[in-house]
């Protein structure tokens, strides 16, 4: 119904700009009607729910963002079968939730089907895997597996240079990223080399104070 639209776009809109408290209980509202309809096999709806198990996960209701996750994923799989590019982000969606539960198995396995995901789409590369390699890379770090996560950033800051420059904020972003890992790696030299090119990135975009700027400035601390 068109109303029931309306109720999601009010709650969608107040979620994009952050104001989560309000666009919770507009979220419940609109799930609770959804439940008592037949369930639409649509890509409209698969988006609304993605959107709304944001939301709640966000709120740290993960098991109620899972459950939507889950039910948009099904969707959009008998719409598309097994391989779309719409059904990575809510594995890495999963991924996420499975790594703040500090459940780092599952999110393994999860984000290496989002990244089978996005290859098997883009076979020549895309700049979607430099944010799957990413946050793989940092839930791998949280797991205290760094030689594993090593590979995976290194991957991440090569595509970020071909797709995005040099000198762009996906470079300083996995420079950050792998710089880190180097260090934890015991590798100091090449640490402080990334490091290094995170600095300069960052400080031509922003000042000392920026939270990227002081983050790198730290691990360069930590590489010398």
């Amino acid at each position: 119904p068109k109303s029931l639209d309306a109720l999601y776009d009010l709650a969608y809109a107040l979620h994009r700009t952050g104001d989560g408290a309000a666009a919770g209980p507009l979220f419940v509202e609109w799930l609770n009607a959804v439940s008592r309809q037949p369930r639409q096999v649509t890509e409209l709806r698969a988006g609304q729910l993605a959107s709304a198990g944001d939301l709640l996960s966000s709120q740290g209701e993960l098991d109620r963002g899972d459950s939507l996750y889950r039910e948009a994923l099904a969707i959009r799989r008998s719409l598309y079968g097994e391989r779309h590019s719409l059904i990575a982000p809510i594995l890495e969606a999963l991924a996420q939730d499975a790594d703040l539960r500090r459940d780092f198995a599952s999110a393994d396995s999860l984000y290496r089907s989002a990244e089978a995901m996005r290859r098997a789409v883009y076979p020549q590369g895309h700049p979607s895997i430099v944010g799957t390699l990413n946050m793989h890379g940092n839930s791998l770090q949280r797991a205290d597996r760094f030689a594993d996560a090593e590979p995976l950033l290194r991957e991440a800051r090569a595509l970020a240079e071909r797709f995005d420059g040099p000198n762009s904020l996906p470079v300083a972003q996995s420079d950050v990223n792998l710089g880190f890992t180097l260090t934890m790696v015991g590798k100091y030299t090449e640490a402080e080399t990334f490091d290094r090119d995170a600095i300069r990135i960052l400080r031509s975009m922003f000042d000392d104070k920026n939270a990227m700027v002081v983050m790198a400035r730290d691990h360069l601390g930590d590489a010398l």
